[in-house]
Formats: C-alpha cells, sequence, structure tokens
C-alpha cells in the first residue's frame, strides 16, 4: 500500500498548490473537454484548465 498511499499524498500537496494557484489568476479560467473511446470500446474524458497568473503575465 505504500505505493498508493505515495500516490494519493503526491496528488494532495498538488492540489494544495493549484488551489493557490487558481486564486491568484488574473482573469477567468478557460475549460476544454474531449470524450473518446477505445477500439475495445473504453470509455475516455479528458478535461483541460488554462488560466494566467500575476507571474505569468508580467
Amino acid at each position: 500500500m505504500k505505493i498508493r498511499s505515495n500516490i494519493i499524498q503526491v496528488w494532495k500537496d498538488y492540489f494544495a498548490i493549484l488551489k493557490i494557484d487558481l486564486a491568484s489568476a488574473v482573469g477567468d479560467v478557460s475549460f476544454t473537454a474531449d470524450i473518446w473511446s477505445s477500439d475495445s470500446r473504453r470509455p475516455y474524458l479528458a478535461l483541460t484548465a488554462h488560466w494566467i497568473t500575476e507571474i505569468s503575465w508580467s
């Protein structure tokens, strides 16, 4: 279970940073989505977000 708990902890750490980064967005956050299925009919969903922060704006 060590690998699973490490993955979960890394995600939690990243999510905390992401929340701070999104809070400092200069304007709106834009989202895109794509849905597709594999040849074996396995469904997939991809979500992407784009934003500008004060640091990246200067």
